[in-house]
C-alpha cells in the first residue's frame, strides 16, 4: 500500500511539473512587439518576434528554435549553442535578459 501511495505521489508531481512547463510555453507562444530601440543586446537581436508552439521562433525573418528549460528561455544559436535568458511575463509584458551576464540589458515586448 505504501508503495502504491509513493508511486501515485511521484506521478502526480511529475505531471504537475510537466503542466507548469507547458503553461509557461503556451504563455510565450504568439507575436511579440519589441518596445525597445532597434539594435542588439547581449546576443539577443531586438525586433518583433513570433514564437510558435513547435519551438520555432522567427525574428527579422530568420527562424531558429526556442524552449523553456528550468525556468530559462533558451534560444538556439548556430555558433554558440543554446543561450539562456531570464524572462518574466507580467501584465502582458515580456522581459528578457541574458542570464549569464551580470547587469544584462533587458528587452521588453508586448503581445500583439
Amino acid at each position: 500500500m505504501k508503495k502504491t501511495i509513493v508511486i501515485f505521489l511521484l506521478l502526480t508531481m511529475v505531471m504537475g511539473l510537466a503542466s507548469c512547463s507547458s503553461n509557461e510555453t503556451s504563455m510565450l507562444v504568439g507575436k511579440w512587439e519589441c518596445t525597445d530601440n532597434a539594435g542588439g543586446t547581449d546576443g539577443f537581436v531586438r525586433g518583433d518576434m513570433e514564437l510558435f508552439s513547435d519551438g520555432t521562433i522567427i525574428v527579422h525573418g530568420s527562424a531558429t528554435s526556442w524552449k523553456v528549460v528550468d525556468g530559462y528561455f533558451m534560444l538556439a544559436d548556430e555558433v554558440w549553442g543554446s543561450q539562456p535568458y531570464n524572462y518574466e511575463i507580467k501584465n502582458g509584458v515580456l522581459t528578457i535578459a541574458r542570464s549569464n551576464i551580470e547587469n544584462a540589458e533587458k528587452l521588453t515586448f508586448t503581445k500583439k
